[in-house]
């Protein structure tokens, strides 16, 4: 679940927005040999609300999502949307606006014929252009059912990475920031993916770079709640959030998605900060990292072409990222599990049972979930190689 709302937009580095940043980082990991055999879905927010144009020259055009923005009254101190003075406070005149070159976040006066001040973090926004179309102020949709269905549906890499590219080259950044109806909704679409595969570890990722600002519930506490519904959910969603921030949101963003993190059962949130490195660097390192914290801790048992497998005659062996492959050994159930990790059936052969999965050691499953890229194969016709007790 990504963030387009206009303010990723702003620039992380001249010529650099936080859009074209994680625009870049995803396209890097969805082409990662490492992501391979994944499944990955996309959708966007804010989406427009039924019945409300995706653009606007009047404010006729908008009906209730209206106005349009295309003036704003002159000398508030916030932004007021107006048609004519008639809308504005004390009657103060209603001047058209254009927006900044580099960042189209910030709306200029006098367009065609001034240049944008630099942003709060120094960078050059450019011209003033003239604009000659905008979006209907409030018309972003707060229903958690259009943010659950996919912009990109979920299936597995490298197969959809092209889709995904192609649809993150549609989208430019507009709108607000309607989190809670957002992230409700990729939990919807998550929950009901872990449903129909019962097999696979499904998460939600909320990306964004600011503080919600409509739709109910707007407060932290209350997309928190949203979080640790996922959590405590059967199946169980968890949530993880990757904050985008330039200096002058890096606080209250980490607080705001440290508590979505933890609420989601992630303990804290991925931040990327342009003042320290990097953005798109930060971006790739943080997808690597979820990718590998995701890793399940079990695994559905791999049937042969002649029927059930020999359960004497099963391994799983381990890849990491930068080294080669050993075999986990089988400790025959979890009370034998210890330090050293290991695997065990859900339900013991020894004893006339029938696994259906293969479940590893708490040390295993932290090794695992501690390496990024790396590999587990579950493998067939060898002798099983157990633990010495």
């Amino acid at each position: 679940m990504i963030d387009t709302s206009a303010s990723m937009d702003d620039l992380v580095a001249a010529g650099e927005s936080k859009w074209s940043a994680i625009t870049s980082a995803m396209t890097t990991f969805v082409n990662d040999p490492a992501s391979a055999g994944i499944g990955l879905g996309l959708q966007y927010f804010p989406l427009t609300a039924a019945g409300v144009p995706a653009s606007c020259t009047s404010s006729a055009q908008c009906g209730t999502g209206g106005p349009c923005l295309l003036a704003i009254c002159a000398n508030q101190q916030e932004t007021i949307p107006c048609s004519t003075a008639a809308d504005c406070p004390r009657r103060a005149a209603c001047v058209s606006i254009g927006e900044c070159e580099n960042d189209h976040n910030y709306l200029c006066q006098d367009p065609g014929n001034s240049q944008c001040s630099p942003d709060p973090n120094g960078f050059a926004l450019g011209a003033c252009q003239v604009l000659t179309s905008s979006t209907c102020i409030n018309g972003d949709s707060c229903s958690a059912q259009d943010y659950a269905t996919p912009a990109v549906a979920i299936a597995p890499l490298p197969g959809v990475a092209a889709s995904v590219i192609s649809s993150l080259s549609s989208h430019q950044p507009v709108g607000n920031t309607p989190t809670s109806a957002a992230l409700q909704g990729a939990i919807d679409e998550a929950t009901t993916q872990a449903r129909a595969n019962p097999g696979h570890v499904v998460v939600a990722v909320l990306a964004t770079d600011g503080i919600p600002d409509e739709c109910t519930p707007i407060a932290i506490p209350g997309i928190e709640q949203i979080a640790a519904a996922g959590l405590a959910g059967s199946p169980s969603i968890k949530t993880f959030t990757i904050g985008v921030f330039t200096p002058d949101d890096v606080s209250s963003g980490t607080s705001a998605l440290n508590g979505i993190a933890s609420a989601g059962g992630t303990g804290q949130a991925f931040i990327v900060n342009s003042s320290t490195q990097n953005v798109e660097q930060q971006l790739s390192a943080a997808l690597t990292a979820i990718r590998g914290a995701s890793l399940p801790c079990s695994y559905l048992l791999p049937v042969p072409d002649s029927g059930a497998p020999d359960f004497s005659k099963l391994n799983v062996q381990y890849t990491p990222a930068s080294g080669t492959a050993t075999t986990v050994p089988y400790v025959e159930s979890p009370s034998r599990c210890t330090m050293t990790g290991g695997w065990y059936y859900d339900v013991d052969p020894a004893e006339g049972g029938v696994p259906s999965q293969i479940v590893v050691c708490p040390a295993t499953c932290s090794e695992f979930q501690t390496e990024t890229g790396g590999l587990v194969d579950v493998v067939l016709g060898c002798q099983t190689v157990s633990v010495l007790m």
